[in-house]
């Protein structure tokens, strides 16, 4: 886990955590106001943390609050919780890990203080800093400044506010504002689905890319697929079926589904992935880029939305997203605008997405099982050559294919990729 969510660096204050009201497992987030958390940044908005260290208010940039029907199918509103008896909660997602940044941990009460108890089923979410209580609250404002969701819409959202013990207003301890229930994924009615795109749809099946921080397995009809024997200059990939169905974490992958509605294309969140898979994709967790219109076309310029600015670009030159080709075969391509998040200032890629980034890439590369690609794996290349060259036709300094880094080289003639 690389970056910490910046919420949990605001609520993990405290001390000792007395009772907890949630297990082991994979949950959502809600609000008493029947909003969704989901991650859509790991970067730490420095004024507003100061703020709240400080006994102000402050909006917390890494988290939106979306409804429920914005949520079935965003991976980034799926959180893995772990108890630790007698201290409290650690929760990662996105790459993210509470107890790795704070080495505390996040306090999540019915009963933080004697005189205040959530409703049933909910809880309190707040830490103590400086000997004051930071409670957090569903803002209930809708903001400009948004994130576009894995499958292209761009929309406002309310945020995260989190203050201290105010007592009028929408920030009260006795407000629904206040009020969060951990609601644990069942894979029914509480569930993970995918929605594939509208657009790219071979053979009566439809298809999109994922790439999410937890493991699932496809269900039915659906299939996974990671993608091998891709290098600069062909026009062709191997499409390799993950014939269980378990999707390790952190892995980019194309999904088959034989329907466009996430409710027919469920997936089982959190079983235990076996295998490993070496993929030529790549995934990308976020797409926040700060906005100062309503359009959500037009990017904010201040240092902070620079700095809280957490996208991938769009580079057409080496870069191609999933799509058909012109004679309708499942391939990577050069991206539309539909596909991409695109404001005044540049082009970015989608959250929770895969892609193919490859210096020299053919315009489009054509996705298939048993393409003759003109490339083998290094793998299956077991004996020792003493001719390995590289791409630019320089002799490398081998005996073994296990002595080389990753990479395509020419071995006896015959062109390799490790």
């Amino acid at each position: 886990m690389k970056k910490i969510l910046s919420l949990i660096t605001i609520l993990s204050f405290g001390c000792l955590y007395t009772n907890a009201q949630v297990t082991d497992g994979y949950y959502r987030v809600q609000t008493g106001k029947g909003n969704y958390i989901s991650i859509v940044n790991n970067k730490i908005d420095n004024d507003n943390y100061g703020k709240v260290k400080d006994g102000q208010g402050g909006s917390v940039y890494s988290l939106r609050l979306k409804k429920q029907n914005e949520v079935i199918s965003d991976a980034a509103s799926i959180v893995k919780i772990t108890n630790v008896t007698g201290q409290g909660l650690i929760i990662e997602g996105q790459g993210m890990n509470t107890k790795d940044l704070t080495t505390l941990y996040l306090k999540c009460e019915k009963q933080p203080i004697p005189t205040i108890t959530a409703p049933e089923g909910y809880n309190f979410l707040y830490g103590t800093a400086q000997g004051q209580t930071r409670y957090c609250f569903d803002s209930g404002t809708t903001k400009t400044d948004t994130d576009q969701n894995s499958e292209g819409v761009t929309t406002k959202y309310t945020t995260l506010f989190v203050a201290g013990n105010q007592t009028s207003g929408d920030f009260t301890t006795s407000s629904p504002n206040a009020y969060w229930k951990f609601i644990p994924i069942d894979n029914e009615t509480e569930y993970y689905g995918i929605t594939p795109e509208k657009d790219i749809k071979v053979d009566g099946k439809y298809y999109t890319t994922v790439y999410s921080s937890f493991p699932f397995k496809v269900t039915g009809d659906m299939k996974a697929y990671y993608v091998t024997e891709c290098a600069a200059g062909k026009k062709a990939a191997k499409l390799n079926e993950i014939e269980d169905g378990i999707v390790p974490a952190e892995t980019p992958v194309i999904i088959e589904c034989t329907s466009e509605n996430a409710a027919d294309n469920k997936v089982i969140v959190g079983v235990t992935a076996t295998k490993s898979y070496s993929s030529n994709l790549k995934g990308t967790y976020f797409c926040y880029v700060k906005k100062s219109g309503s359009d959500g076309k037009k990017e904010a310029t201040t240092q902070l939305a620079t700095d809280l600015r957490n996208a991938t670009t769009y580079v057409a030159s080496y870069m191609r997203v999933l799509g058909v080709s012109e004679d309708g075969k499942l391939a990577l391509v050069k991206a539309t605008d539909s596909q991409l998040h695109t404001t005044d200032k540049s082009k970015y890629l989608r959250a929770n997405k895969a892609y193919l980034m490859l210096s020299g890439a053919a315009d489009t590369i054509i996705l298939g099982d048993g393409i003759d690609t003109g490339i083998s794996s290094v793998e299956n290349q077991q004996e020792e050559s003493s001719d390995i060259f590289n791409m630019k036709g320089q002799k490398v300094q081998a005996t073994n294919v296990d002595e080389l880094p990753h990479g395509l080289y020419i071995i006896n003639g015959k062109k390799v990729i490790k």
